[in-house]
């Protein structure tokens, strides 16, 4: 039987062990053949991306891929997800777009208690999501990643952000949200060597005349008084956000590694066992529940420079998140010798990942 050459893609969704993930998958064409490409995650995160071919194939041998990956999900306990975010299937996805990108640099708690009382900076919230370059030409909407590539992007934004008709607006992917934080062109203008102030001044203009701004768009509001940058930052630790951005009014936008883009990202710590070794320079890590069961949460790196500790030793951990199941971005410190083994237990752990963030509340 002739299989009709055509693309084709399915959203499931599992809520296996109280977890609450999306797999989509995409069989597209590409370069003359097919591929079929996937994003899995969260419900409500940022879609990760990956690939079951790597090279194109013709129709039917990337059908029977595309075929196995589906059913072999819903063996593994996937559903259709009905009324779930729907993505783009770009058949150019991970095509470069020459876009080049200004990236925050790290600062210490002391920096940022400077750059509360400094006026020339100002402070934003810092998303904890994907980076996103929403590009509108000609009322055409694509999306492009920190390394400057096409990615896929939700279907629903196609729509909304076509009234733009020419715009590129620079902000974070968290779930099906766009969290603006700058304008980088608008209307033909590339705005790169005007100053941060006037670059947010004319995006805040250009939103507030939309007639109906798209539903998923948010504006990452830049605070710039010290009584306003103390409230966001006193806002992110009461309810365990990520951090805050700080960006030099009077700066342009600085391609690659900048020093008038600053990020201060707040961090916890924990004493963890040491569950098991991996492969490489990693271990699992872990911590004792109320009923004293050691609970497995995920893999750490062990830094060249450090001894990889043996199972049951404690280590000591810093991480972004506890998302209830695993850290987010953890990171090895050291072992921990003053500590017994009870002391490694869950309850220690305080910096829970929320839902949603929440909104600003209004001086």
């Amino acid at each position: 039987m002739t299989i009709e050459q055509k693309p084709l893609e399915t959203h499931l969704w599992s809520t296996k062990g109280g977890s609450d993930k999306v797999y989509n998958a995409f069989l597209r064409p590409k370069a003359g053949a097919w591929v079929v490409d996937y994003t899995n995650g969260p419900r409500g995160g940022t879609p990760r991306p990956g690939t079951r071919t790597e090279q194109p194939l013709d129709y039917a041998a990337a059908h029977e891929i595309y075929t196995k990956l589906v059913k072999s999900k819903i063996k593994d306990g996937y559903t259709s997800a009905e009324g779930g975010q729907a993505y783009t299937s770009s058949e150019f996805a991970g095509r470069a777009t020459g876009l080049d990108l200004q990236l925050l640099t790290a600062i210490d708690e002391p920096t940022c208690r400077n750059l509360l009382n400094d006026d020339i900076w100002a402070a934003q919230l810092k998303e904890n999501g994907e980076r996103r370059v929403v590009m509108v030409r000609s009322g055409s909407v694509t999306g492009a990643n920190r390394n400057g590539l096409l990615v896929d992007i939700p279907q629903a934004w196609q729509k909304e952000y076509a009234q733009f008709w020419d715009i590129e607006l620079d902000g974070e992917h968290v779930g099906d949200v766009f969290h603006a934080f700058d304008m980088l062109s608008c209307a033909g203008e590339n705005l790169r060597s005007m100053p941060f102030a006037a670059r947010y001044l004319r995006m805040t203009k250009v939103l507030s005349c939309m007639a109906t701004a798209p539903p998923s768009l948010r504006l990452l509001e830049a605070q710039a008084t010290s009584e306003t940058k103390r409230r966001l930052l006193q806002h992110v630790r009461d309810n365990n956000l990520e951090g805050i951005v700080f960006k030099r009014l009077d700066s342009p936008y600085e391609a690659g590694r900048s020093k008038a883009a600053l990020k201060f990202k707040l961090v916890d710590q924990a004493t963890c066992i040491v569950v098991s070794h991996n492969v490489q320079r990693s271990v699992v890590v872990g911590l004792l529940d109320a009923g004293g069961r050691l609970k497995p949460l995920g893999n750490v790196t062990i830094p060249g420079n450090h001894e990889i500790p043996a199972v049951g030793q404690l280590a000591e951990i810093e991480f972004l998140y506890f998302t209830g199941n695993a850290f987010e971005q953890p990171v090895y410190l050291r072992q921990r010798t003053d500590l017994n083994r009870e002391d490694a237990r869950l309850d220690q752990v305080t910096r829970i990942k929320p839902a949603n963030a929440l909104a600003l509340e209004p001086a």
